[in-house]
């Protein structure tokens, strides 16, 4: 079966299953981050908040040998849980008394989400950019939670800056949606159930956040990269972004390339991710005693700015010292 049958099928057969007080079923195509376009089911049942279903992974599961009616179930257990009984009051979200304690960061790729970024308030860091959303309900788990993006114009209600929103939406991610941090050695024996010791040699963390959605976004708040030296004892380490949600943290090593480790990220980045859950190519090193960010391909010359740096510093220390007389 073609996709567009399977939609149309699914369409028809989720009707019959669904709730009398189910008013329409309808698809319509949802830009999704890095410019990725999902078919979306909305189940409009009365709510003015309602759950959508994207058909692409359904899809690949009846072409991997799942039966259709056994994706149909699925379909309709996935509104079933996660369907909203109550409005969403809409305008809250032109009230930044109500947004102020709602709205959070995440972080996407700079050049893949122009589009988007065109419209939105953000702030570029490196090839990466963060921007804001609103949650708008307190159903969150490992599944998701309700969001509405926030747009140009909404700032222009609130009479809110951008330096505003970004600190205060970061306050919020840091309480909303906390920042964790596991070794991949303690990981992998949750999983798995088996304990490698060469996982414990390797100093490798994971971050990201409880609920393991939207949790890159972490490593670029400066209070995060303080915590993270703290636990690793070093002030400079490497950033591996393995998705939008965690990213990988590792011990600087001066045997480590920079094309080395972009290579690895690359050929991940092709063959095991989705498209739309790619963060960047690029790795990067943070300095996190000065709370800084860069590409991992800059770091050489920020070495060298600061040792020059500290040079102008004692060079200015020494002429300002007095020079000492000697004693007669």
């Amino acid at each position: 079966m073609e996709y567009d049958a399977f939609r149309e099928r699914i369409l028809e057969e989720i009707k019959v299953l669904l709730p009398d007080d189910v008013e329409d079923v309808i698809s319509i195509p949802v830009t999704k981050n890095n410019g990725v376009v999902y078919d979306g089911i909305t189940i409009r049942d009365g709510s003015n908040i309602s759950p959508t279903i994207y058909l692409e992974p359904y899809f690949y599961q009846y072409l991997d040998g799942r039966s259709f009616d056994g994706v149909v179930s699925d379909i309709v257990k996935s509104y079933s849980d996660y369907r909203c009984e109550y409005d969403f009051d809409v305008k809250k979200i032109l009230d930044w008394d109500y947004v102020k304690s709602h709205v959070v960061r995440r972080v996407v790729n700079y050049e893949q989400n122009r589009e988007m970024l065109g419209h939105a308030p953000h702030i570029q860091v490196e090839d990466l950019a963060i921007v804001y959303q609103i949650v708008v309900s307190d159903m969150m788990d490992d599944q998701g939670y309700a969001t509405i993006a926030v747009k140009d114009d909404f700032c222009e209600v609130w009479n809110v800056s951008l330096e505003e929103l970004d600190e205060t939406s970061k306050l919020n991610t840091r309480k909303i949606l906390p920042p964790r941090m596991d070794s991949m050695a303690t990981v992998f024996s949750e999983a798995t159930g088996v304990e490698l010791q060469f996982l414990d040699e390797m100093n490798l963390y994971i971050l990201t956040n409880d609920l393991k959605i939207n949790g890159a976004v972490h490593i670029l708040d400066a209070e995060v990269m303080k915590t993270i030296k703290e636990e690793l004892g070093e002030s400079i380490y490497y950033v591996i972004p393995s998705s939008i949600h965690e990213v990988l943290i590792i011990p600087y090593n001066e045997e480590y390339d920079s094309i080395y480790l972009e290579s690895i990220i690359n050929e991940v980045n092709e063959n095991e991710l989705s498209d739309v859950d790619i963060l960047s190519n690029h790795a990067y090193i943070i300095d996190a005693t000065e709370g800084k960010f860069m590409l991992a391909s800059k770091y050489e010359d920020y070495k060298i700015q600061q040792e020059l740096k500290e040079k102008q510093k004692e060079m200015e220390k020494d002429l300002s010292e007095p020079e000492k007389k000697p004693k007669l």
